[in-house]
C-alpha cells in the first residue's frame, strides 16, 4: 500500500464548483413538518428491541427518498426548524458532487455517497454558520481526513481452502479460529457486563458461519466505503474466475454457492401445520442443489491453477488488455454467473449469452448455425465429436426458443448435460490462446478458416 493521497483540484474547477456551491445556500429552505400518518391497518410486528434518545449517537438526518429509491432531499435541524435540500435544490447538489467525483483524482479514493455526504455537511455547516470555508476546500479536507490504508475481506459462502490462492488482484485467505476469538474478546471487553451473554450468543451464530472460510482479500487506499466498493468489484471478478472451475460450471444438475457469505440465495420455506388454531407442527425447509460447500485442499488448488485459473488470473491482472482479452473475460465472467442460477432456464440463457458474445459477430448473423459451426470447430476433436457439438447447440437453442416463446418448461436436460461442457472448454481454449488474436472478429475469422480446411 502506498501513502495516503492529497486531494486536489485544479484550479478552474474549484473555483467553478466553489461558485455554483454558494448558489445551492439559496435554494435551502424550511421543510413543514408532516403529521403521522396512521395506518388503517397496522400488522402486530413483534419488538425485538426499544431505542430512546441515550441511544442515539450524534446527530439525526433525516432524508427524503423517491419511488425508485433514490436519495431526493436531506434535512437538518437549526434554530428549531427543520432546513434542507429537496427537490430541485438537491438534484443542483447531486449534479455538484457528481462533477467533483468525476475528477479521476478524487473517485480512485472517495466514494460518491461519501462525496454526497460531505457536500451536505458543508451547506448545513454554512446555514448555521459553523464555517465560512469555501466547498472544494472544506469538501476536499473533510475527504481526505477519511483516506486510509485498508485491507477488506470479504468471506465467501463456505468455501475452504487449505493454502492460500491469488486470483487477480486478490488473496484468497481463511478466516481463522484465532481472528475471531481476538475480534469476540476485544468486543466484550468494550462492553457492559450486562450486555455481554447477549453478543456473545450473538457472536456464537456468526462465528459458526464464517469460522475457517476463505475470505477474498485485497489492500485499498481510499476512504471506507470506496474501500468496499474497490474492494467489492476487484472481488466478484475473482471470485468468479475461481468458480469457472467449480463442478457445476460443466453440469446443469449442480448449482455453485461461490459467492459472497450472503448473496448465496439458499432456497427454503417455512412450513405450519395448524388444527382449530393451534400450531402443531413447524418445519422450515431448505432446498440446495446438492453439497452447498466446496472445500478444496492443496493438490486441488493447484490442479486448478495448471488447469487454467493461473491464466484466468494473470488476465484479470492484465493492465491492458486486447480489445479480444475484453470480450473474453466479460463472457467468462457472464458465463460464471449462470453456475449460481437455480432453474435451468435461466441458466441457458446466461451460458447462450455468454457463447453468443464471444462467437457472434453482431446481432445481424445468424445465431443457431453459427455458433453450433464455431463452438463445434473451437472444440471438436474429431469429425464425430464436430457433428455431436453443433447438434447440441441446435437442441439447446430450440429449448431457449419454445422457453422464451411458447413459456414451455425446459424438460430436456440431457441436452445441456452435453452442450454444457463443450461451452466451458471452449471458454478455457481461448483462455489459453488470448495472445492468438487481437479482435473477436479475428477469432471468427480463425474459426471460418479452420471449416474450410
Amino acid at each position: 500500500m502506498g501513502t495516503t493521497p492529497t486531494l486536489s483540484l485544479d484550479p478552474d474547477s474549484a473555483k467553478d464548483l466553489d461558485e455554483k456551491a454558494e448558489g445551492l445556500l439559496a435554494l435551502v429552505c424550511v421543510i413543514p413538518r408532516i403529521g403521522r400518518h396512521e395506518a388503517a391497518f397496522r400488522p402486530d410486528f413483534h419488538v425485538r428491541a426499544q431505542f430512546t434518545e441515550r441511544d442515539i449517537i450524534g446527530e439525526v438526518e433525516a432524508a427524503f427518498v423517491d419511488y425508485r429509491g433514490r436519495v431526493s432531499g436531506r434535512t437538518f435541524l437549526h434554530g428549531g426548524k427543520t432546513l434542507g435540500l429537496v427537490g430541485q435544490g438537491y438534484k443542483e447538489l447531486d449534479v455538484l458532487t457528481t462533477r467533483a467525483q468525476q475528477s479521476s483524482d478524487i473517485r480512485r479514493y472517495v466514494s460518491a455517497r461519501c462525496l454526497s455526504d460531505t457536500a451536505f455537511h458543508w451547506v448545513r455547516e454554512r446555514c448555521r454558520g459553523g464555517t465560512d470555508e469555501r466547498f472544494t476546500g472544506y469538501v476536499l479536507r473533510e475527504c481526505a481526513a477519511l483516506v486510509k490504508n485498508w485491507e477488506i475481506w470479504i468471506p465467501l459462502f463456505q468455501v475452504y481452502i487449505q493454502t492460500e490462492l491469488s486470483v487477480g488482484r486478490v488473496r484468497f485467505k481463511t478466516l481463522t479460529r484465532e481472528m475471531l476469538d481476538d475480534y469476540s474478546q476485544r468486543a466484550l471487553n468494550s462492553l457492559p457486563q450486562e450486555n455481554q451473554a447477549a453478543f456473545q450468543a450473538h457472536f456464537d451464530r456468526t462465528r459458526s458461519r464464517f469460522q475457517g472460510c476463505a475470505a477474498a482479500t485485497i489492500a485499498v487506499t481510499a476512504e471506507p466505503l470506496r474501500a468496499q466498493e474497490v474492494a467489492g468489484e476487484e472481488a466478484a471478478d475473482s471470485i468468479a474466475a475461481l468458480r469457472f472451475f467449480h463442478f457445476a460450471s460443466v453440469t446443469p444438475y449442480a448449482r455453485s454457492y461461490c459467492t459472497p457469505a450472503g448473496s448465496e440465495s439458499l432456497l427454503s420455506s417455512s412450513v405450519l401445520t395448524v388444527e382449530s388454531g393451534t400450531i402443531r407442527e413447524w418445519e422450515d425447509r431448505a432446498f440446495p442443489t446438492g453439497d452447498t460447500s466446496w472445500v478444496l485442499s492443496e493438490e486441488e488448488i493447484s490442479e486448478l491453477r495448471s488447469a487454467g485459473l493461473d491464466a484466468l488470473s494473470r488476465l484479470l491482472t492484465k493492465d491492458k488488455r486486447s480489445p479480444f482479452e475484453n470480450d473474453l473475460l466479460d463472457a467468462v465472467l457472464i458465463y460464471s454467473r449462470s453456475s449460481l442460477l437455480n432453474d435451468s432456464a435461466s441458466r441457458v440463457i446466461h451460458i447462450l449469452a455468454a457463447v453468443e458474445s464471444i462467437l457472434l459477430r453482431d446481432s445481424s448473423e445468424p445465431v443457431g448455425k453459427n455458433i453450433g459451426e464455431r463452438l463445434a470447430f473451437l472444440v471438436g476433436r474429431t469429425l464425430d465429436e464436430r457433428v455431436l457439438v453443433r447438434d447440441s447447440v441446435t437442441r439447446v437453442y430450440r429449448l431457449r426458443s419454445a422457453f422464451l416463446h411458447h413459456g414451455r418448461a425446459l424438460e430436456e436436460m440431457e441436452a445441456l448435460e452435453v452442450f454444457t461442457p463443450y461451452v466451458w472448454r471452449g471458454f478455457l481454449a481461448l483462455t489459453s490462446d488470448r495472445d492468438k488474436f487481437h479482435t473477436k472478429n479475428d477469432l471468427i475469422q480463425a474459426l471460418e478458416r479452420r471449416k474450410m480446411e
